[in-house]
């Protein structure tokens, strides 16, 4: 282990040199610290670091493809365990004029997860341990979706979560992290049952219900870079058999009748929790090379579902849906969570890559609007510049709606999380960047008219100006506690994490419960 140990040394020492010498004077002049001080880093982590000019570079430095150019990073640090994530914030300490930022799955749809300066990638730290009971699992937190889900599916268990696989669990669960199954397990967040983080000082935290539970509160629902490093999460596991898919869709007209249906009688009062479901309003057509105009006559409501019971039990739910206006059943199917994920969604195609830009936008609704309301909207979604723009209903109720312990997500009392799929490319008539951001906002504002002011902080835009009501409501003079708790030297920045509100001095200790007042507890140094 020695000899493979002293090999990988010596060909990250070598892969450094290369790319050092390739940068050139200029490229090394410009470079936040020296070459020296690299030398020395290099040898101190296992895992390798990539410099400007390393052939993988262009690759490695992107973030969320809606700001490809928003950062050139100085340095990435693909960190092997944890010790080299303490090396990482070592060296930050000791270059504080260089910037830092943490990166799991990169998906970060503001393009937070990416910065000038270094960029601590935890993906190479993605085991899976499922435990000899099978009730949790410890995973690593710079594995996926995919990982987890790969993992648990041959155990017949589960953690509730999104449908993109690439997406980091990280990022995902301390952000809320919503799916399918959410009505009948929770968020993602929820499944948390403890983690370990690093903290601005190296010192790595144990954080549950018992320990740390201040931390273990803020953490899920805080979003990421903004507390310390998570390292490793431990999940409750539930028990999941197969399941029974099916696509159900509508003009979309026809879904201002729908939608008071569904907010009625399936969201959080009627239908059990066994059915999860998402809706989506979108193009079902295909889509000809070149062409990105909208045609509204293309244009649908589709409902996504899946009933953790019999197939039988499932139609006799969903058949009062069926009797409604032009309803079609069109496709179904008995399977796996992790293979109906992309089955439910394949109706949807995705915009052109490269050069295609993504962004988001996020409100709540939290009351039940009339045919007049949702026309509203539908008929400024239907303005919309191009073919690949879909609009997406992520539904609450069941257990999303009243999970079994309180955390810092506070977005509980709700039907809907709203949200806009944008896309812009340079050169689409309508539908360059500028004027796709544009319609984007025209569409907020719309929206926010029927919304209650909240946004799903697992979205976020880098226009959301007031985004810590938005994203955490009353619950963020507690947050503040704990941030100066944890970080009382704010180590760890985030474009939209925990920072005073700019008019405000300080926060309010009577609105911060008593046991946040408890001592930090380390689990090692």
């Amino acid at each position: 282990m020695a000899l493979i140990a002293n090999a990988n040394a010596r060909l990250r020492a070598r892969e450094l040199t290369e790319s050092l010498d390739a940068l050139g004077e200029e490229g090394l002049a410009a470079l936040p610290v020296s070459s020296d001080a690299l030398y020395a880093f290099q040898a101190k982590v296992l895992g390798k670091v990539v410099l400007p000019n390393n052939p993988s570079y262009a690759k490695d430095r992107r973030g969320h493809n809606m700001y490809p150019d928003l950062a050139y990073p100085a340095m990435i640090v693909y960190c092997e365990n944890h010790e080299d994530v303490r090396s990482c914030l070592q060296f930050a300490h000791e270059n504080p004029a260089m910037p830092f930022c943490v990166r799991g799955g990169g998906h970060c749809n503001a393009g937070y997860s990416v910065c000038d300066g270094m960029v601590i990638d935890v993906s190479p730290m993605h085991f899976v341990l499922i435990e000899p009971d099978h009730t949790h699992a410890w995973v690593g937190a710079g594995a996926t979706l995919g990982h987890v889900y790969t993992e648990l599916d041959p155990y017949n268990l589960h953690v509730p979560g999104g449908e993109c696989d690439t997406v980091g669990v990280a990022g995902h669960s301390m952000g809320g992290g919503y799916g399918f199954t959410s009505r009948n397990f929770g968020l993602n967040c929820d499944a948390i049952d403890a983690f370990r983080m690093m903290l601005h000082d190296g010192q790595v935290v144990y954080a549950d219900a018992n320990t740390n539970a201040d931390l273990f509160w803020a953490v899920r629902g805080a979003t990421g870079n903004t507390l310390g490093v998570l390292l490793q999460i431990r999940y409750k596991l539930a028990h999941l058999d197969d399941v029974w898919g099916f696509v159900i869709r509508w003009p979309i007209r026809e879904s201002a009748e729908v939608l008071p249906m569904l907010q009625r009688d399936y969201v959080r009062h009627g239908v059990t929790e066994r059915l999860g479901y998402q809706c989506a309003w979108g193009p079902d057509g295909p889509v000809v090379k070149g062409d990105h105009a909208c045609d509204p006559s293309e244009e649908y409501f589709f409902m996504m579902g899946m009933f953790n019971g019999s197939e039988a039990e499932a139609r006799e739910l969903i058949a009062p849906l069926l009797d409604v206006g032009s309803a079609e059943l069109v496709k179904h199917q008995v399977g796996r969570y992790k293979d109906l994920n992309p089955f439910l969604l394949s109706w949807y195609h995705d915009p052109p890559m490269p050069g295609t830009f993504e962004t988001k936008q996020s409100n709540f609704i939290a009351r039940e609007l009339s045919p007049v309301e949702w026309n509203e909207i539908i008929d400024y979604y239907l303005t919309k510049p191009n073919r690949y723009d879909m609009c997406a209903f992520e539904v609450y109720g069941g257990v999303a709606s009243n999970p079994s312990s309180d955390c810092a997500y506070i977005h509980r009392d709700v039907d809907f999380d709203l949200f806009i799929d944008n896309f812009m490319r340079p050169g689409w008539v309508g539908s360059d960047v500028p004027d796709g951001e544009k319609w984007l906002a025209g569409f907020n504002e719309v929206v926010a008219r029927f919304a209650n002011g909240h946004k799903y902080q697992n979205y976020p835009n880098r226009h959301n100006h007031n985004y810590r009501w938005n994203y955490w409501g009353d619950a963020y003079n507690s947050l503040l506690f704990v941030k100066g708790k944890y970080d009382p030297n704010n180590f760890f920045t985030f474009q939209q994490g925990l920072s005073p509100y700019p008019d405000e001095a300080g926060i309010k200790r009577s609105e911060v419960p008593s046991h946040f007042d408890d001592p930090v507890i380390v689990y090692e140094t």
